[in-house]
């Protein structure tokens, strides 16, 4: 009996997005399943509606672009939607340090091995950096505070995945205007408008500067015949005769309609944490799976993203601009303190903004999201905003988290539910790290910290959980991202990495997909 698909593609962000468009370009019939809708602009998440969160226990009900959870004692953030991470994430696609491929890695992959496929991945995103004559404030402050510390070689700003115009008349002091932008097609067709600094990079711009892989990878993959079907949950991967049976809830007029589809092959792309709880389930709950191996879970970790808010004398409008635009890096031979790690200015949306208006009409969601922001920024009205520096950071924690399915009774009714055993105590020393190195930026540039928070407390970048590895007793998938136990069963996204990247890892996520798809490809599967 003949599959349905060629190959079916579970989530669309920097893995699948990928692999829809190598895998489709090279004839095959492709199916990508993502579980979140697919976005308009104008129907972007805000502060003033409910339905920008996704809930995994009532996904029918409530079906946004956030799926927060509490794991194991740490928050992770991940996407929902068409363009997976590239929806919220803040728009960094640089390549990874040389030294981060020294540990942890299969020796077929490396710095070398994977800089054609960086290439690839810009030739699609064209990230360039902040225009000359549009620095942000924030920008500005790092730079100062990276020469004052001696950091001064250590400084760049960073490739971002957006859209610039350089002749804009940027001007940091006044408020950004969302009329000052102006869509034209790019080069897939879609509109998109120019950066006008708004500020709300993570709750998706109104003027659609970002190029998000929906803007890009997605519509060519489209165009080469590929179908996207939003609001399909993969629940189950059955092996059969000839390849795959997934099996999906679809979401129908706020109910789920179970369903299936068949592939030769399978790329499994829903992220650290989705990758890694479906075919947990697989394994350990339907029984589909069972020869994943026993590394399925294993060398999770945070990425060590940590915040320290810090209030200047001096405007740094920090609800301005891209989310981040520049870092200090501390890799290599510039490791502090022995720990590697990466320093960027953080740039938060005006959410204390949309929490006043709100009060003006306080009704229906936004009345529900008033109340929240209320309590989130009691005390704050009198502080001076526009001075506050969000220092962020990312470093690389030891990967020890461990993922587990196990039942859970309550009653005389069971179910499976997904764990995560990880401490704090595994991101330590780079947190002391960072720490360190935030003071000291804060303390030379006119900074009063507001908050350091003595341990981690959310992360946007989980990674790892389906590691590759030499063989089945290092690994769950080998160099090219396909698994041990099954043949044509592969896994290419940020759960694959053995270890953390320790700045923003979506370029990096990406050039392996590149790398796997081409594998396939290549050898014909």
């Amino acid at each position: 009996m003949a599959n349905d698909f060629d190959a079916i593609v579970i989530g669309s962000g920097f893995g699948g997005a990928v692999a829809a468009l190598r895998l489709a370009e090279a004839g095959y019939d492709v199916l990508v399943l993502e579980r979140g809708r697919r976005w308009k602009r104008e129907e972007y998440p805000s502060i003033t509606r409910k339905d920008w969160l996704w809930d995994e226990a009532h996904p029918a009900e409530t079906n946004g672009w956030f799926d927060i959870r509490l794991l194991g004692g740490i928050g992770t953030v991940a996407a929902a939607g068409v363009g997976g991470g590239s929806l919220h994430f803040a728009n960094v696609v640089i390549d990874a340090h040389e030294d981060f491929f020294n540990a942890g890695w299969p020796p077929e992959i490396n710095f070398q091995v994977l800089a054609p496929y960086y290439e690839k991945v810009s030739d699609v995103l064209r990230p360039r950096r902040l225009p000359a004559n549009q620095l942000s404030n924030r920008t500005k402050l790092l730079k100062e505070a990276a020469l004052l510390n001696g950091f001064a070689a250590q400084y760049d700003e960073v490739d971002l995945n957006i859209k610039f115009e350089d002749n804009y008349p940027y001007d940091s002091s006044r408020v950004p205007r969302q009329e000052d932008s102006v869509l034209t097609p790019n080069a897939d067709g879609i509109d998109q408008g120019f950066c006008v600094h708004l500020g709300a990079c993570v709750l998706g711009c109104p003027v659609e500067a970002r190029n998000t892989l929906a803007l890009n990878y997605l519509p060519r993959a489209e165009k080469h015949g590929a179908q996207v079907a939003p609001l399909h949950i993969a629940r189950k991967i059955e092996p059969i005769a000839g390849g795959y049976r997934v099996h999906v809830d679809s979401i129908v007029q706020g109910r789920l309609k179970p369903g299936s589809f068949t592939g030769r092959i399978v790329v499994v792309s829903a992220g650290s944490i989705g990758s890694t709880e479906l075919l947990l389930r697989c394994q350990k709950q339907h029984k589909t799976l069972p020869n994943l191996g026993a590394m399925l879970g294993s060398k999770w970790s945070s990425n060590a993203n940590y915040l320290t808010p810090a209030f200047h004398d001096r405007k740094v409008y920090p609800s301005r601009g891209p989310t981040i635009t520049a870092g200090i890096r501390f890799f290599g031979n510039n490791a502090f303190n022995g720990q590697r790690f990466m320093i960027e200015d953080g740039g938060v949306p005006d959410l204390l903004a949309q929490y006043k208006a709100n009060l003006k009409t306080p009704s229906g969601d936004a009345k529900t999201f008033s109340n929240a922001l209320g309590t989130l920024y009691q005390g704050l009205e009198d502080q001076p905003f526009d001075n506050l520096m969000p220092w962020f950071s990312q470093g690389r924690d030891e990967p020890k988290g461990k993922f587990k399915v196990e039942k859970f009774f309550l009653g005389l009714f069971g179910d499976y539910v997904l764990r995560l055993d990880w401490s704090t105590s595994a991101a330590r020393k780079v947190l002391d790290a960072i720490q360190e190195v935030h003071r000291k930026l804060a303390a030379k540039t006119g900074g009063t910290i507001l908050l350091q928070l003595p341990d981690q407390t959310i992360t946007p970048h989980p990674l790892g959980g389906v590691p590759l590895g030499q063989t089945a007793d290092t690994g769950v998938v080998n160099h090219l991202g396909e698994s041990f136990g099954y043949k044509n069963l592969y896994v290419a996204d940020g759960s694959i990495m053995p270890a953390p990247v320790g700045h923003n890892p979506s370029k990096t996520i990406a050039a392996l997909s590149e790398r796997i798809v081409e594998s396939i490809v290549k050898e014909g599967r």
